[in-house]
């Protein structure tokens, strides 16, 4: 080879090695910045296919190349088959990573109940986080969660889960551990420093209260000068050794006259060398004030109840509840199922704690008196449902951190919770509770009112001041999630058909998720001869109704109720109207709807059909200053007024896109419906 050909080729092979380096660089950096998603296609149509995976659902038009999904951005379809679709993304999938917030060292003590507290990097919809203590030493770990741990949730950043500390004394490091759907972990992370668990201090006795007041060894009930005139018991104190003949009940009436003209405690014939303390002590000197004694827990196993031996606690929790009723006590229940075959009254005035809702079950039925507290407890079971004590008054109580799992049966059993029926009810609080979708399989007319939620005013029960306030409604029941009928029902019986003729009052729903109903989301429903008035809806998220389509279905089904005020929330779109005003010339004064997002262009899994955002009738209803994308879907209306009057539409902001929508089908008149901003 000549010197020519050598120095080419040395050329050559730089040139090769130097174009190496840049496309692995290229590559590396496309690495860092894209990924490929691999989706699987559900159903073919004859333009698009319907496509899920990583938390989306989507249409992608046949021979389509770019795609827009949210939170990945612009796609690339890269692979495509009837089965599955490889979606090239520009943003980098991100990793779910805890990082343990608190407890990260110190010291608890057993018996205490506290919680773990963890963030992620990044929200997901997928998977779920175990919380689990490692004992320093033996490296021992014990779950503080059940095996399904705490479910993730779209938009959630911050996460906690209940530990009532049972271990024993020694050093523990907490961990949290994100899992996927399969339960392989995916990432995971431990406090930062060691946890120390120490026993309880056993509390020193009070100091009697008889140890401090008064040197004298002869009690006496008031300041007399005669405790310690004398050591001898004597009636009189005399300044002389010898008493008068007649004894006297005062010292002035001694014969011999006294040094000191005045008699007093001090001038006795026997000097004391102290004042006597009595002058400003009471009977029963307290010096220093009893503490108010904290409420005291009392496990439940203390009775016989067992968790971890599928065999039947009914009478030892009825034991539980009957010996420690009225003693201010909490009656705990450790980690485990406790199987009910009875109802379980909970008395009045009554606090149960569990070690949270994924670890303390009471199978079984459960209703509730008046001032009753549950928390962190798994309550219900098929064919059962949580409700008030019968034919009784429940006032003034609190749920909080409770799992609930219920519905499918008979009747009193057909709903998960149920609040009425019979029994009065007033000014309940359900807060950052769960409501598992109801277990029952309705007909095809929904006449099983296989609710998750229901609220029944009937002959014999009123309801009145009931919160959900931060649940989550339609959980997944181990089949399905949603509800096969309604997410929450407000109903009055007709005097017609045996009613009180009052309705419900006051119903406040605030900062819940209802994921996907059967029928409606929630239905507010009055009977025309027994008014109801009052329901706040604010700061929910309502992801769709009607997914059955039979019949009916509205995100919010509006029917007579008064005093409806919807604000500040976010809906999905439904298989009919979104909200729905039903009942002609009965709905209303006083509903507003306001501030509210209708996102109807999300993909729900509900098909669009031929529906109006909102269908209007009654009476005096304002719709204002909201939000509405409504670009998908078939030709219909936004508004539709249907026999109504002195509406106000007004200030609201419609994305309708290229379709052929009417944004107004009006019916009536003294409706005023402008001026609202249209794209």
């Amino acid at each position: 080879m000549s010197g020519k050909s050598r120095a080419a080729l040395a050329v050559a092979i730089a040139v090769f090695f130097t174009l190496s380096l840049a496309l692995a660089s290229s590559a590396a950096a496309q690495d860092q910045s894209s990924v490929a998603l691999r989706f699987s296609v559900v159903k073919h149509t004859d333009r698009f296919d319907v496509v899920k995976g990583h938390a989306h659902r989507f249409l992608i038009r046949h021979g389509a190349h770019k795609i827009r999904l949210k939170r990945l951005g612009r796609c690339t379809v890269v692979r495509r088959t009837n089965k599955y679709l490889v979606l090239q993304t520009a943003i980098k999938a991100s990793v779910c990573r805890p990082t343990v917030t608190s407890p990260n060292g110190g010291t608890v003590t057993a018996g205490a109940v506290t919680r773990v507290m963890w963030k992620v990097s990044s929200s997901v919809s997928r998977g779920y986080f175990q919380v689990i203590l490692k004992d320093a030493v033996t490296g021992a770990a014990t779950a503080l969660t059940a095996p399904q741990g705490v479910s993730a949730h779209r938009g959630w950043t911050s996460y906690s889960a209940p530990w009532t500390v049972t271990q024993p004394a020694g050093g523990y490091r907490v961990w949290v551990r994100y899992c996927n759907s399969d339960g392989q972990t995916i990432s995971e992370d431990s406090s930062d420093g060691l946890l120390s668990v120490t026993l309880a201090e056993t509390p020193a006795p009070a100091p009697t209260p008889t140890v401090t007041p008064t040197p004298s060894a002869t009690p006496t009930p008031a300041p007399t000068p005669t405790a310690t005139a004398s050591a001898t018991p004597t009636p009189v104190p005399t300044p002389t050794a010898t008493a008068s003949a007649t004894p006297t009940p005062t010292a002035t009436a001694s014969a011999t006259p006294t040094p000191t003209p005045t008699p007093t405690a001090t001038a006795s014939a026997t000097p004391t060398p102290t004042p006597t303390p009595t002058a400003t002590a009471s009977a029963t000197p307290t010096p220093t004030p009893t503490p108010t004694a904290t409420a005291t827990s009392v496990p439940v196993t203390q009775y016989g109840a067992n968790g971890s031996d599928n065999l039947d606690d009914t009478s030892a929790v009825k034991a539980a509840l009957a010996a420690n009723d009225g003693t201010g006590k909490i009656v705990s229940f450790p980690a485990g199922t406790y199987v009910l075959s009875g109802r379980i009254d909970v008395p009045s005035n009554s606090t149960l704690v569990g070690a949270g809702m994924a670890q303390s079950w009471l199978k079984g039925e459960v209703t509730f008196g008046s001032s009753v507290v549950m928390r962190d407890l798994k309550i219900g079971d098929a064919g059962r449902m949580f409700r008030a004590t019968d034919y009784g008054t429940s006032s003034d109580s609190t749920f909080e951190r409770c799992h609930f799992r219920g519905g499918g049966g008979a009747w009193m059993g057909h709903q998960v919770i149920g609040l009425g029926f019979r029994a009065n009810v007033t000014n309940v609080l359900f807060k950052d509770c769960e409501v598992e979708c109801n277990l029952g399989t309705e007909d095809a007319g929904y006449t099983n009112d296989y609710n998750n939620l229901g609220i029944y005013n009937t002959t014999n029960a009123q309801v009145t001041g009931v919160t959900f306030e931060g649940c989550h409604v339609g959980v997944f029941n181990g089949v399905r999630s949603g509800c096969p009928r309604m997410g929450l029902e407000c109903y009055t019986v007709q005097k017609s058909e045996g009613g009180s003729g009052k309705g419900w009052q006051n119903v406040t729903v605030r900062d819940c998720i209802f994921e996907v109903c059967d029928l409606h989301g929630i239905d507010l429903a009055d009977a025309v001869d027994g008014r109801a008035n009052g329901a706040l809806i604010e700061g929910c998220l309502i992801k769709g109704a009607g997914a059955r389509q039979v019949m009916y279905g509205s995100d919010i089904d509006v029917e007579c109720a008064t005093g409806v005020v919807i604000r500040n929330n976010t809906f999905w779109h439904a298989w009919q109207q979104t909200i729905m005003f039903a009942h002609i010339h009965e709905t209303g004064p006083g509903t507003i709807i306001t501030g509210n997002t209708f996102d109807l262009d999300v993909d729900n899994g509900i098909p669009y059909t031929v529906y109006q955002a909102f269908h209007i009738s009654g009476d005096g209803i304002q719709v204002t200053n909201n939000t509405i994308n409504f670009t998908k879907g078939p030709a219909a209306q936004v508004f539709q007024f249907n026999t109504s009057s002195n509406c106000t539409v007004t200030g609201n902001t419609i994305t309708k896109g290229t379709k052929a929508f009417s944004v107004l089908y009006n019916t009536n008149t003294n409706n005023v419906y402008t001026p609202n901003v249209l794209k």
